[in-house]
């Protein structure tokens, strides 16, 4: 039992640190390095928003919405952040909608360092993906 309690306390001395962040750190642009698409996330009455500036492909359209009157929608432009909360830990906790499945996930915005944003998206807390954003000119 000491060993388990000395592994666990020795795993989180190595862990990284969460950087407490402003609302200011995360607002602006934002780039995905898989396919180039560039999020802005701004400041909403305290709260932080994200969207779809520059989608991967600018004839993109949002065609796994559920709602098949938005089906048509182009990407851009398109919220998938609104109003997240700031968490204890300096996180930002709030609905993340996936346009590439048209699911909306718990989603989860981190501050790593100036240049990289963690962006993780969560379905039953335990199935999760996480991207890290570049800063964006």
């Amino acid at each position: 039992m000491r060993l388990l309690a000395l592994v666990l306390a020795t795993a989180m001395l190595g862990a990284p640190k969460v950087q407490a962040a402003s609302t200011a750190d995360v607002t602006g642009n934002w780039k995905d390095p898989e396919n180039g698409a560039i999020l802005a996330f701004a400041d909403c009455d305290g709260s932080l928003c994200g969207k779809i500036t520059v989608p991967s492909s600018p004839d993109k359209k949002d065609a796994f919405n559920p709602d098949p009157a938005k089906q048509s929608a182009p990407l851009a432009g398109l919220t998938i952040l609104d109003h997240a909360k700031q968490q204890a830990d300096g996180s930002w906790k709030g609905n993340l909608y996936n346009a590439d499945d048209g699911k909306t996930y718990a989603g989860y915005v981190t501050f790593q360092a100036p240049d990289k944003l963690q962006l993780k998206g969560c379905a039953l807390v335990v199935f999760c993906k996480t991207l890290v954003l570049s800063k964006a000119p």
